[in-house]
């Protein structure tokens, strides 16, 4: 076999061919890079266009509960007549407890209509109503079927009747509370909502709802570090 006599190149020629070389280079880097921009921001887009289908899922199903909530001008009506649902004369705890989220007696409200008394009240400003309307809206929800969102109501209504002073529904709400946790293997939690319960139902005299509380307590075991005996 004979070879060629020169296999040299000539330098020119040379450095077009790496110019050539790393032009493309360039280009395929560029290429890629472009490529894998487009691709998350396809995924951002695709992950943003699913958030706004389920807020707006969302905010439709509470448009339609809420049924065109009214004007702060116009409320001061609607407020006399929300008073007919959810300011009615409390029974004792005893028919109001709960256990595993099946609620002993349905709260006579539904739920549009506790959802426009809250609109009304936070319109007016009327903080001090919201706690037995979250109340009201818990047992609603306990009553179908939905104890996640009743204990997320139960916990508001803490908070506010705490702010307020109101213990009536203040202790309702741990009564409540207290037997979710104890439903969900928690004594220790139970028996300190449940003793809360306890003191506020002394507080208000409410002795049917105290010893109601006090047989609950002695039933799962809760210690009793103090006794509340002058009714």
């Amino acid at each position: 076999m004979t070879w060629p006599a020169d296999l040299s190149v000539a330098p020119e020629r040379a450095l077009v061919l790496i110019a050539v070389f790393i032009a493309a280079l360039m280009i395929t880097i560029i290429a890629l890079g472009l490529s894998r921009r487009a691709a998350r921001y396809g995924r951002e887009m695709e992950r943003a266009r699913l958030a706004e289908e389920k807020r707006s899922a969302a905010d439709a199903e509470r448009m339609d509960d809420r049924n065109a909530v009214p004007n702060v001008e116009t409320v001061a009506g609607d407020v006399a007549a929300a008073d007919v649902h959810v300011d009615a004369t409390p029974t004792s705890s005893a028919s109001r407890n709960v256990m595993l989220g099946v609620a002993a007696i349905a709260p006579e409200a539904d739920r549009p209509s506790l959802l426009k008394a809250i609109d009304i009240a936070t319109a007016m400003g009327a903080n001090e109503r919201l706690p037995e309307l979250n109340l009201s809206l818990a047992e609603w929800h306990l009553a179908n079927g939905s104890p996640e969102k009743a204990e997320e109501l139960l916990r508001a209504c803490v908070r506010g009747a705490t702010e307020f002073g109101l213990k009536e529904p203040h202790a309702r709400a741990r009564v409540i509370l207290g037997d979710f946790a104890q439903a969900n293997g928690d004594p220790s939690t139970a028996c300190e909502h449940w003793q809360i319960a306890r003191i506020l139902f002394h507080e208000i005299g409410d002795k049917p709802a105290y010893d109601d509380v006090d047989v609950r307590m002695q039933r799962n075991g809760c210690p009793s570090d103090w006794v509340l005996t002058d009714f």
